[in-house]
């Protein structure tokens, strides 16, 4: 908690850059510091799974390792594991394309943080690997219907490839391969274990098509829930950041009040800053004790209430609330989220729980499921859009 909890506050400041307004400033500028915010979005997340990949390593030995599902965006994944890798192949001189099907559901509901983490082992080892040529990533979906659909992922090298005998123990924990041809080459022989026991755990499959001289190709297919069926279309590697100047909003409610509880003011600074569009007013406490006695002051929609307090920490504030608001909607906040999440909130008297980095969308989301319609502006939102448009 205590290694997670500052990568989540710097992802959620940078979050906040890139939906500030350019007001002031030229799109050039703007799109420049949007840039420089997008690589430090990546580097971050790229930080917080190598530590979370190393907190797993025991759950991994210990057979305790296990799926944290929610919603994500295809294309914010994508983007992410390619900006990370493509500094790597320009620094090596090898081309990495893509060959990404346009027909993939926007938003899917699955561990997105392991597919990333396999997908990303990949494409390192392609990168390590490979030292003329480059690599390919396709990403193409099969059995697509609303509910949900196959992902088969691949990766394919013209690397070194690898020997026939080695194939069989390619998966083992700490093995490297072919010593003397990867000499300098650094790393634990982590990847490739991680990898197959993450796609096992999704129900999925890690296989290697490999010729020795010639390159290797390694296919994740894993089945994934459908959250929104429309289709990604054709995959942009970079955004137009210089038209992205707003953040639009999926709803606008002045009216509505929302208390935010937690005792680290950065993290506090975070939830106001992305929910700022919405225009939803954000009152904070910094404790469990701060929490109860604005309740008794307040009227408000949702409760956001984080779970690492000291003192009175979120669970026993939420049972302390249930006794004299029973009907008031209350999400945790946590920096560790496991699989069964849900349930053990619920199970505490929460509605849900938010995990983090917040994600934006999750988190309109669960405001706008407690959010009497007549406040949430509607016409304020069809202007706000075709102004942006």
């Amino acid at each position: 908690h205590e290694i997670r909890t500052p990568i989540n506050t710097i992802i959620g400041m940078d979050e906040m850059i890139l939906r500030e307004k350019a007001d002031g400033a030229s799109k050039s500028y703007h799109a420049a510091v949007c840039g420089y915010a997008l690589n430090i979005k990546n580097a971050s997340e790229a930080l917080l799974s190598l530590v979370n990949d190393l907190l797993d390593i025991s759950k991994i030995e210990s057979g305790k390792m296990n799926l944290v599902e929610q919603e994500y965006d295809v294309v914010d994944l994508i983007r992410s594991v390619v900006t990370m890798i493509r500094v790597r192949s320009d620094a090596k001189k090898l081309y990495f394309d893509m060959d990404i099907d346009e027909n993939i559901p926007q938003r899917l509901y699955g561990d997105s943080s392991k597919i990333k983490q396999v997908v990303l082992n990949l494409l390192t080892n392609a990168v390590k690997y490979t030292n003329d040529g480059g690599f390919v990533l396709g990403i193409r979906a099969y059995e697509v219907n609303d509910v949900s659909c196959t992902l088969k992922i691949s990766v394919k090298d013209t690397g070194i490839g690898i020997k026939p005998e080695d194939q069989a123990k390619l998966f083992t924990a700490y093995e490297r391969l072919d010593e003397e041809k990867n000499v300098g080459i650094q790393g634990a022989g982590l990847g490739l274990d991680i990898s197959r026991q993450y796609a096992e755990l999704m129900g999925g499959t890690l296989e290697c098509k490999s010729t020795y001289g010639e390159g290797s190709e390694f296919i994740l297919t894993v089945s994934q829930k459908v959250a929104d069926s429309r289709k990604i279309g054709v995959f942009r590697e970079y955004d137009n950041l210089s038209e992205a100047d707003v953040y639009m909003p999926q709803f606008i409610a002045p009216d509505a009040d929302i208390l935010v509880v937690d005792d680290n003011p950065m993290n506090l600074a975070v939830i106001k800053g992305l929910l700022k569009p919405t225009k939803v007013f954000v009152t904070t406490a910094d404790s469990g004790k701060d929490c109860l006695d604005k309740l008794k002051t307040g009227n408000y929609n949702v409760v956001l209430l984080d779970h690492m307090m000291p003192g009175m920490d979120g669970i026993e504030t939420c049972a302390r609330i249930r006794e004299d608001y029973p009907d008031l909607p209350v999400y945790a906040l946590t920096a560790n989220a496991t699989a069964g999440g849900d349930e053990f909130y619920k199970s505490k008297g929460f509605n849900g729980y938010l995990a983090k980095p917040i994600d934006i969308v999750a988190l309109e989301h669960v405001i706008m499921r407690h959010l009497p319609e007549e406040i949430m502006h509607r016409e304020v939102l069809k202007d706000f859009i075709a102004k942006k448009g």
